[in-house]
């Protein structure tokens, strides 16, 4: 049976454990939770990944904009894509073997209100999951992808500070969102600290692991807040089209 894309996530926080940031005192009692999950048998129902006694649940965010039918960041891409193949099969000529070609295109708008909308909507949708769950919720975790890349994070220091902080260090920046420094994204999960215990944030060559119950402490621990902005990203795609009728990216 091919693993699904929650064992997928997973295995990479297992595979990349020893760098993740921790913001629980249990590492060793967190990796024994993660080493225990098993997959659903009943693989549409919640939760997705079955702990001795209790679950984690799985769920993807986005910042881009949101529709009923999806997010459009991945529609266009997937446009794009199409009409990429369709400009390659109308430009091969009889005598053409092997065509290799080349586009470029910058990702849909981001931004981090989409991405909170998307956080709270996902998650009400499974805490409404949870409630009606009558497995065991001694152990519950919800872990938390994010792969659009489209957000940086930089401290908020107050104008009246900057002078101040600038002779100590330098601004802290991340080219990736964190969610552990969004005090919004953060006050909204730790409203749940009493039904659910951890939250692995997992988003490209990062990973966050938060107990919900430190929240407080947490915030005491970085002295500003952090502001999330829109990066534009250029994708570029190379296709190999083989004129017997194959064609692969």
């Amino acid at each position: 049976m091919n693993k699904s894309k929650e064992e997928i996530c997973l295995d990479y926080v297992l595979n990349n454990f020893d760098n993740a940031e921790f913001y629980c005192c249990e590492k060793s009692v967190i990796k024994n939770i993660l080493i225990s999950a098993k997959r659903n048998k009943e693989l549409t129902n919640f939760p997705d990944l079955m702990l001795p006694n209790g679950f984690i649940e799985h769920f993807q965010i986005t910042s881009s904009k949101t529709t009923r039918k999806g997010a459009t960041h991945e529609k266009e891409i997937a446009q794009y894509q199409k009409e990429n193949e369709q400009v390659i099969k109308n430009s091969v000529t009889d005598d053409d073997l092997i065509v290799f070609r080349s586009f470029t295109t910058q990702y849909p708008k981001h931004s981090r209100e989409y991405l909170i909308e998307s956080l709270k909507n996902e998650w009400n949708n499974h805490i409404d999951h949870f409630n009606k769950y009558d497995g065991l919720k001694t152990i519950s975790v919800f872990m938390i992808q994010y792969n659009d890349r489209c957000l940086q994070i930089c401290e908020s220091i107050p104008k009246e500070d900057v002078y101040i902080i600038s002779k100590e260090r330098p601004q802290q920046c991340f080219d990736f969102y964190s969610l552990v420094r969004d005090f919004e994204a953060l006050d909204f999960v730790g409203q749940y600290s009493d039904k659910i215990n951890y939250v692995i944030y997992v988003t490209n060559g990062h990973i966050e692991i938060i107990n919900l119950k430190t929240i407080p402490s947490i915030k005491k621990q970085i002295p500003y807040g952090f502001s999330a902005v829109y990066t534009p990203v250029i994708r570029m795609d190379s296709y190999m089209y083989l004129n017997n009728g194959e064609d692969n990216e």
